[in-house]
């Protein structure tokens, strides 16, 4: 095995945030001097490697569901391996998330990751190279863009960080989501729009979400859920007494999950301990391209940006 790598970046107000080169990993994100850890993170490195739950991890090629693992690509069919149920989930079982980055520390704010992405690896199409740009602002921004050149042929590309934020107390974690939530059918795949007010989110905290979803089938349920947004601010998490996060992102569509990762046991009792909130393209866009076209062309390249601001209240 590789040996892994922490990079660290920080600004002139002290906020530090260390990445890992196995998977991109944000493994530490600390407020202006206080070494309160603000997202989950593996106690030992090795495990980011085994965690189902991809803790902070980078997801792609494609994050979300790619619906019975296949879709069309310039007039031909593409099969992917599946590895959740019948679809292919969070770029499969050798995304980004399993993959060595190379790190470059560009300034102490500043980071950059490569790697190229090989078909006869993942079973995407087409080999990509790769960088992720890590930049750390003054106001405690923290700026992740994406850039995908395809080397020879056509592929794909939609990623996300994959974040894990904690909520310290549900009661005190408050969710406003500028957005509608989508209808899902049985695999989570996007059908449409949703007309259910109790998973619309404005200002309510977690805890009342998730008593108002749970019933006596489903005393443990949370959420796993799609929401089409509006840009460029499409989520806002406040948990008191903690910090406030902004999410920015020019993409179309916000994935929420509500987990434990690290405690197994609670997160099936229903008890958890932090939210995901992934900016990405509509899931499933390869087989309904009216929400996004993800696809590069021969040579071409792709960029995006998402980005995640934390303010102490």
């Amino acid at each position: 095995m590789q040996q892994i790598e922490v990079y660290t970046l920080k600004n002139t107000r002290q906020t530090k945030v260390e990445v890992l080169n196995l998977g991109g990993a944000i493994h530490k994100f600390c407020l202006e001097g206080n070494d309160t850890n603000l997202v989950v993170s593996c106690s030992n490195l090795e495990e980011y490697l085994t965690n189902p739950f991809n803790i902070n991890l980078q997801i792609g090629r494609v994050a979300g569901r790619i619906a019975q693992a296949q879709f069309s690509l310039n007039h031909e069919l593409v099969q992917l391996p599946a590895n959740h149920g019948t679809n292919c989930l969070h770029g499969g079982e050798q995304g980004m998330a399993k993959q060595w980055f190379v790190g470059k520390q560009l300034a102490d704010n500043h980071l950059q990751l490569s790697t190229n992405l090989y078909e006869q690896v993942d079973s995407f199409p087409g080999d990509l190279a790769v960088t992720i740009d890590y930049y750390l602002s003054e106001d405690n921004e923290l700026k992740i863009t994406y850039r995908a050149k395809s080397l020879n042929k056509w592929s794909v590309f939609d990623p996300t960080a994959h974040i894990y934020w904690r909520t310290f107390d549900n009661e005190q974690a408050y969710l406003t989501i500028d957005g509608s939530h989508m209808q899902t059918d049985d695999q989570a795949i996007p059908q449409g729009l949703s007309n259910k007010a109790n998973y619309q989110w404005s200002g309510r905290s977690l805890a009342q979400g998730l008593a108002e979803i749970r019933t006596s089938e489903q005393p443990y349920k949370g959420f796993d859920e799609v929401y089409h947004v509006n840009n460029p601010l499409v989520a806002t998490l406040e948990v008191s007494n903690h910090y406030k996060l902004e999410v920015f992102s020019s993409r179309n569509a916000l994935v929420i999950f509500t987990a434990d990762p690290v405690n197994w046991q609670a997160h099936d009792r229903g008890e958890f301990s932090s939210i995901a909130l992934e900016p990405q393209t509509m899931p499933n866009s390869l087989n309904a391209r009216q929400w996004g076209d993800i696809c590069i062309e021969p040579r071409q390249e792709q960029q995006t940006e998402i980005s995640f601001k934390v303010t102490k209240i």
